[in-house]
């Protein structure tokens, strides 16, 4: 599962509570061969997605909706596999050839593309072995991989991958035991893994537990339980410090149309207003590109068969409304501005700040330096180019946003 959503923030001069709302649409199918479990990845800002019931391996034009052919991924076709992206390559691996089942005949095998050449290159075997159903991610140029299911036993254990040293590293296990099918986004560098099958089939036995992973320490914290119906296969993603899940299925029977977000500062998921526009929404796949997220080529039940299609569809947020009256608690102060050195940020006295991040109008956030001392934040904003950028403060009420001018220096 893989990891992004658009986020589009219109102006709005004045402060108020930022609660976006999502606008699907859809855009071009995959051509070729209907499948789901296909593996995505964005290497260089630039999207690919293959492999599933075929080794086609597509590369993604936002500019216009079109899907230009690749190298076919190399070794035998792969659904729900390894799919990350690290130094400027793409990595494919693992997964089965037969659409899944106990006897889906799995495979370790693990393949490098070169998108300058255009050329797949095998590399060392998943340290795991043959599994399909992986959850994989990567953070700062390290791909990581957890649980699967091997045909007969749906495991926890925990891998990295060293591309330098075309190594596999078992560094431990996961917290809340076995997973399959599992979903994740990665906020600020940490990974946060969500849903999943822990035993089963028949029925299923979901996973409701979700824990942050921290790279930097090693460390696992639970965090909020998914507030969903228990599911698997559904697809996540992350974008402006939100992650998303979306979709998934249960016990073979039942898709999932409902949109969940989630806020590390606060903890808290939230149900969004708009569901996913497909029916089909098993082992899809996501890729992000601009601050758009796309999400696909899923599958569904229809009596006691399943089905799928290609589609497409792309993910956009705007503001909820216009401006409204901010909560005394968290009333936000930023001053002064315009600004062309050091904004001062100040919530009420009865607040502490825990985040503020300054994005674009195009919703990229910047890399700009912040300190943080209870209801105070300084953010130096003097690498920014003159213009109108927005100020987010979170604190443990939620979130604010205020309209920032950034003067020439």
């Amino acid at each position: 599962m893989r990891i992004g959503a658009t986020f589009f923030i219109a102006a709005c001069i004045f402060c108020m509570r930022y609660d976006g709302f999502a606008q699907w649409t859809q855009v071009s199918a995959y051509p070729g061969s209907v499948s789901d479990g296909r593996a995505s990845l964005v290497i260089n800002d630039t999207a690919y997605v293959g492999g599933g019931a075929s080794s086609s391996f597509m590369q993604f034009n936002a500019a216009n909706g079109t899907w230009i052919p690749k190298a076919n991924i190399a070794g035998a076709t792969k659904w729900t596999a390894i799919s990350f992206a690290l130094n400027g390559k793409g990595y494919v691996g693992g997964g089965n050839t037969t659409g899944g089942g106990v006897n889906a005949n799995q495979t370790a095998e693990f393949y490098q593309y070169d998108p300058a050449t255009n050329a797949w290159t095998r590399k060392a075997d998943f340290g795991g072995g043959a599994r399909d159903g992986l959850l994989s991610f990567a953070i700062n140029d390290t791909g990581y991989v957890v649980g699967g299911f091997d045909g007969s036993t749906i495991w926890g254990d925990f891998w990295k991958y060293d591309a330098s040293k075309d190594q596999w590293i078992k560094i431990g296990n996961l917290p809340m035991g076995s997973d399959v099918f599992a979903s994740a986004f990665v906020i600020d560098n940490k990974a946060y893994i969500a849903t999943g099958e822990k035993s089963g089939p028949y029925p299923d036995i979901d996973q409701p537990q979700v824990w942050e992973y921290d790279p930097s320490t090693g460390n696992w914290t639970r965090k909020a339980d998914f507030p969903g119906a228990g599911r698997n296969a559904a697809v996540g993603f992350a974008l402006n410090g939100k992650g998303y899940i979306v979709g998934g299925e249960d016990n073979f029977s039942v898709n999932f149309t409902d949109v969940w977000s989630y806020d590390p500062v606060a903890d808290k998921w939230t149900k969004a207003s708009d569901a996913y526009p497909d029916a089909l929404t098993g082992w899809m796949t996501a890729f992000v590109l601009d601050s758009t997220a796309y999400v696909g080529s899923g599958s569904g039940f229809q009596g006691s068969g399943i089905v799928g299609n290609n589609s497409f569809y792309s993910y956009h947020f705007s503001p909820s409304g216009v401006a409204e009256p901010v909560q005394p608690d968290i009333q936000l102060q930023a001053y002064p501005n315009p600004v062309n050195g050091v904004l001062t940020v100040q919530t009420g006295s009865a607040s502490v700040l825990m985040r503020t991040e300054l994005f674009d109008v195009l919703g990229n956030k910047m890399d700009c330096p912040v300190t943080l001392s209870g209801n105070t934040a300084t953010v130096n904003t003097q690498s920014l180019h003159p213009g109108v950028y927005f100020l987010h403060a979170y604190d443990s009420h939620g979130s604010v946003v205020k309209k920032i001018d950034v003067m020439e220096k």
